[in-house]
């Protein structure tokens, strides 16, 4: 029996001791390991920024509408939780962000001194389909002990949501700086936070130091810049003064800083240049080495010119020929740290910066092991032309549909189709001369507005001998007068040359000659289309840049059809100073001569502003109308999109093609409704006039938006006038004469616009379509006008500079109504200010109207801009702003919705960008032009504003005589002081100088940032306490920041009612800080009794489960395990002591 009992003593006690280590039991290490962390991030300062490679300009703290703000700076780091079903708590903090899956909000924190880290927890909102919101794609831990060097350590994503968002290290690390990146979802606008966690401790001794050893340290290297585009090498940069001199080749690598605020201090050098410059340092290890990043230091953006790369490219090699292509970083963190997921061995570093104005260094460390024995050997598959040196087939198709054979319709002789890739260049491109040079022309001219509309593709195409990496497309153009790059480039790419997939679809010429795919795509056909912007298309070479072979190439895709314009990021040139008008302009005109121009009259049936609007057939719909698009027409809208006063008072619709064409071997030919290319069947008249005057149709369109606009503006009596074309029909339509075809187009015309019965809408005329008139369409323009006259109607006319019929006044002798006279300066390589001082000239004398010319690319390229400024500055200098000319507005299809908001012409085109500025600056102008106060345009280019003083949440500018500043692009103030802005809040500022009593405001600023900040001594605390229901504090009554923030401290319950059998009872207690009442119920007794609880202990619920962190339970733990060795201990010694005495 005596066996027994102990055999199940030992049972028991075995059971006690299991029990204590099974694994829900708290562990008594990893509790003392627990109890050693803490969070510390209370600890640190933070920084709360984002980035968008995909839209690096856009500025989510620049809009209160854009960004939950955090109003304390310390919101993050408080303790405090927001509701989770309240997104819009102040508690919660967080950007809007573009849907395009690439934005980065960026947590940085900076402790007082190095610490050691363990784990990082993050609180989001739950995701929100209804409010866009959801939990981050991918967070990254990385650490720092300068702020500039960062090491990743660790990387979670939202395959699992509750790890990504509770990140345990694989070891504690030491770190001064703490860096928390979170990568938005794709198609997700906000990401909220209201908690940040950082656990570890605030003692360095321990944890590991994620320092790689310093590879770079005094080695030689060679800088230098290199522009293909404006065939500029590095000594071209250094003997224009673009070159900040390295003052002995060697301050790259000689560990030695620059001044953060000098740029001009000796350690930092570097090259201007423009967006197609490469700036690049190549650097020899002195032997094998293993490489996994590389650390740039660069001066900060936004001061004189200086800006950040647009991306970095590293490559690596063993023998500095041949290279192996590590990739791209568009990001500022992987711009200023390349980091390479693995290390590569490597004797040669080469890192290429790609431009947006100044680049400055001053030092570039390259870090790994000096034992390249455990690093990746170089897979060496170089970036090469992959069409140098292949035969290729080019075709034309002309605006008739015929194709024209190689050696058709070309300059040079490429028969054998081999110019294009034989690496001969043009001398210049201004030459068109040169033997170099391979092109088509149409075989038919079309004239729109003075315009050579090439409706002729060339089509280049080449087989690359082996499916390849397509990476990049340079082309080389000749801009030599009237011959320019192609308005429209269609790339296709094929694995078979049968099945072809477009890949590219760009409008943006500027950015053709050197054009680079966002990712490596996978094929080894190739096909290239080029729309003729003019008459002649002229190309020196093609490359197609990329990699052999397609297999090593990191992030490589097979080809996928492009859904959007472009595949590119937008063109957004270098800003750079735009010229005089003084230049512009000659000084020998007479302005007060210039007085005879037709006026807004009877004769223009009192129209003094008619714009035309393109309503013809487009595939993307531009041409088809809704409010939306016509609104800004109408309605004069200031920047914050408010309708101010009316705009056109004339809107003329017209046409140059239908929906129909015809596929001639795949080349779209469309049919037109004028004398020239594929003449319009009766088929596409009908369709214009159904797409005009039809049931929800481009008129129904413009009665919409003129009821809107007059009620908006609260004039009952609004109305305006419209113009509708009138072709030149090139066949009889099946009618038997051209004439009766004439004849039943304008009886529908009118017989249509009666039945609409329209309020706000009146016809006021019929637009002559032809823009010259000759011996062959003069009776039909005739029969127009006589038909106009009949019903009551006026006829318009705008030919093109020199068309036949002006000179001659035949449009006078055949009773043309009101005439507006084309500069044609806008299209064309002209003296801008001449060809407008001639057409002003011949217009007053001959008593007819001015068109203005312009297009949304005004909106992106700076010489369109200045050509567009010209129209404007032209009416002040020669008299025809205000009443005193009758006016016609070509812009294209959509110019002036564009230039009004210009972010739909692009969506990185905010407020704050030049892009915005041009377009408002000709919305505005025109505006002005049409009230008759406009002034000649300063085209100066202010430096950015220099910040002199932040004080708490006031910004003071340095003060500039006759300047101006905004801080959101948008709204405009004299004062350069700038007060109540948000505490801890990043902010932009803009300046430009002023409107004076002869010009027009300039162009404006880049940008200068300042963030603002509250000091102790700026808060109005007071005494009293505001608390929640976990803490109190003070608060400030200026700006709401708390301080003295911490837990409640109770004092004893108090029964305020007992409970009775059937009745539960209340209590209540007290915190002695700040007095805050807690109450709670008693339960109802049942047949106990309960007296005063004050001085009994509670009760645990049955529910109740220990939790890490309750008192005690550590020391109960170890005693009673103490407990039970002892006893163990006695009880073996009396069994043994017993044994030893039976025997």
């Amino acid at each position: 029996m005596k066996g027994k009992r102990f055999r199940r003593f030992l049972a028991a006690l075995v059971a006690m001791l299991l029990l204590f280590t099974a694994p829900g039991a708290v562990s008594v290490c990893a509790y003392m390991e627990e109890m050693e962390l803490q969070n510390i991030a209370p600890q640190a300062t933070y920084t709360f920024t984002h980035y968008d490679p995909s839209y690096p300009d856009y500025d989510p703290f620049s809009n209160p509408a854009w960004y939950k703000a955090d109003e304390t700076g310390r919101q993050l780091t408080d303790g405090s939780r927001a509701p989770v079903n309240d997104y819009e708590d102040e508690g919660w903090v967080g950007v809007s962000a573009y849907t395009a899956g690439t934005a980065v909000t960026t947590a940085t924190f900076q402790f007082p001194a190095s610490v050691v880290i363990s784990s990082v927890v993050t609180s989001c909102h739950p995701a929100s389909v209804e409010a866009g919101i959801d939990l981050p794609k991918q967070v990254t831990v990385s650490v720092s002990q300068n702020g500039t060097n960062w090491t990743p350590v660790a990387m979670a994503d939202d395959t699992d949501p509750a790890k990504m968002l509770s990140i345990e290290l694989d070891q504690a690390y030491k770190a001064t700086y703490v860096k928390l990146d979170y990568l938005q979802k794709y198609g997700v606008g906000w990401t909220l936070f209201d908690e940040i966690e950082i656990y570890g401790t605030m003692d360095s001794s321990g944890g590991t130091d994620p320092s790689d050893e310093l590879l770079s340290a005094g080695c030689a290297y060679v800088l230098e810049a290199n522009d293909p585009v404006h065939n500029a090498t590095t000594e071209t940069f250094i003997a224009n003064g673009w070159y900040k001199p390295d003052t002995n080749d060697a301050e790259l690598t000689d560990g030695i800083f620059g001044s953060v605020a000098d740029y001009e201090d000796t350690p930092w050098t570097g090259f201007s240049g423009w967006d197609s410059t490469v700036t690049a340092v190549t650097l020899d290890l002195g032997g094998l080495k293993a490489v996994y990043r590389a650390a740039t230091n660069l001066f900060p953006a936004g001061k004189d010119g200086i800006q950040l790369p647009a991306s970095i490219r590293m490559l690596l090699s063993v023998d500095g020929n041949t290279w192996m292509d590590m990739g791209v970083a568009e990001d500022e963190a992987g711009i200023k740290n390349y980091m390479l997921a693995e290390a590569y061995q490597a004797r040669y570093v080469r890192l290429e910066y790609q431009n947006q104005g100044w680049i400055i260094l001053d030092e570039i460390q390259v870090y790994g092991s000096h034992d390249p024995s455990s690093a990746k050997e170089l897979d060496v598959n170089p970036a090469v032309d992959l069409a140098d040196g292949k035969v290729y087939t080019l075709t034309l198709a002309d605006s008739n549909g015929e194709i024209l054979l190689p050696g058709e319709g070309e300059t040079g002789n490429d028969s054998e189709g081999k110019k294009l890739t034989d690496g001969v260049k043009a001398s210049s491109p201004n030459d068109r001369d040169d033997t170099a040079w391979v092109g088509t022309s149409g075989s038919t001219e079309v004239s729109v507005h003075g315009l050579k509309t090439g409706t002729a593709v060339m089509t280049f195409q080449i087989d690359l001998g082996q499916a390849s990496s397509v990476e990049q497309i340079q082309m080389g153009f000749c801009t030599d007068g009237d011959i320019l790059p192609p308005a429209r480039m269609t790339v296709w790419l094929s694995q078979d040359g049968i099945d072809w997939i477009k890949q590219v679809d760009f409008t943006d010429y500027d950015g053709m000659s050197d054009f680079h795919l966002k990712k490596p795509v996978r094929a080894r056909y190739v096909k290239i289309e080029l729309q003729h912007t003019y008459e002649w298309l002229l190309l020196d070479e093609i490359d197609i840049i990329g990699h052999i072979n397609a297999d090593t190439v990191v992030g490589i895709t097979d080809p996928t059809p492009c859904d959007t314009p472009s595949v590119q990021e937008p063109h957004v040139e270098t800003p750079r100073p735009s010229t005089s008008v003084e230049s512009r302009f000659p000084n020998n005109a007479a302005p007060e001569a210039l007085s005879g121009y037709q006026k807004s009259s009877e004769g223009t049936d009192g129209i003094q502003d008619l714009v035309l609007l393109y309503n013809q057939y487009y595939k993307e719909g531009t041409g088809d109308y809704t409010v939306e698009k016509l609104y800004p027409y109408l309605a004069y809208l200031d920047r914050e999109g408010r309708a101010v006063d009316t705009m056109f008072d004339g809107v003329l619709f017209l046409a140059l093609n239908s929906n129909r064409w015809n596929n001639n071997n795949g080349n779209e030919v469309w049919r037109t409704f004028y004398t020239s290319g594929a003449p319009a069947e009766k088929i596409d008249f009908e369709w214009y006039l159904k797409k005009t005057f039809g049931a929800s149709g481009d008129l129904d369109a413009l009665e919409q938006t003129a009821e809107l606009v007059a009620q908006n503006l609260g004039r009952p009596e609004y109305k305006v006038k419209t113009v509708i074309m009138a072709p030149v029909p090139s066949t009889d339509l099946g009618m038997g004469s051209r004439q009766a075809a004439l004849d039943w187009y304008l009886n529908e015309v009118l017989s249509l616009f009666e039945e609409k019965n329209y309020s706000r809408v009146e016809l006021s005329g019929l637009y002559i379509l032809e823009e010259a008139i000759t011996g062959g369409n003069q009776e039909l323009v005739q029969r127009i006008v006589d038909f106009a006259h009949t019903n009551g109607l006026k006829a318009y006319w705008i030919p093109y500079f020199g068309a036949d019929g002006v000179a001659e006044n035949v449009w006078r002798t055949l009773g043309i109504d009101a005439v507006a006279y084309q500069p044609n300066s806008y299209f064309y390589d002209v003296n801008s200010g001449e060809r407008l001082l001639a057409t002003a000239q011949q217009a007053s004398s001959k008593n007819i109207g001015i068109e203005i010319e312009n297009g949304p690319e005004a909106i992106r390229q700076w010489d369109s801009f200045e050509k567009a400024l010209d129209y404007l500055d032209a009416s002040v200098l020669y008299n025809f702003q205000g009443e005193g000319a009758f006016r016609a507005y070509y812009q294209w299809v959509l110019g002036y919705e564009r230039y009004c908001d210009p972010t739909k012409e692009d969506v990185t085109f905010k407020p704050g960008t030049l892009a915005y500025e041009r377009g408002r600056q000709i919305y505005e102008s025109t505006y002005r032009m049409m009230k008759g106060t406009l002034k000649i345009s300063n085209r100066s280019m202010p430096e950015a504003p220099e910040v002199e003083s932040v004080d708490g949440t006031v910004v003071t500018l340095k003060a500039r005589q006759g300047y101006e500043y905004s801080r959101d692009g948008i709204q405009w103030q004299t004062d350069n002081v700038f007060k109540g802005l948000a505490p801890n809040t990043d902010y932009s500022f803009w300046q430009r100088i002023a409107e004076t009593d002869t010009n027009n405001v300039s162009m404006i600023s880049e940008a200068v940032s300042a963030r603002t900040g509250v000091t102790e001594t700026t808060h109005n605390y007071g005494e009293s306490w505001k608390w929640d229901v976990e803490n109190h504090w003070h608060e400030c009554a200026d700006c709401g920041g708390k301080k003295d923030l911490v837990p409640h401290i109770y004092g004893d319950w108090k029964i305020i009612t007992h409970p009775t059998a059937t009745k539960a009872g209340s209590r209540e207690r007290n915190c002695t800080v700040c007095g805050h009442t807690v109450t709670e119920d008693i339960p109802a007794t049942g047949n106990a009794v309960i007296s005063d609880t004050t001085s009994q202990p509670t009760a645990a619920p049955l529910s109740y489960v220990p939790q890490t962190g309750d008192p005690f339970s550590l020391e109960i733990c170890i005693g009673l395990l103490c407990v039970s060795i002892a006893a163990l201990v006695v009880l073996v010694y009396i069994r043994v002591k017993r044994h030893q005495t039976v025997k």
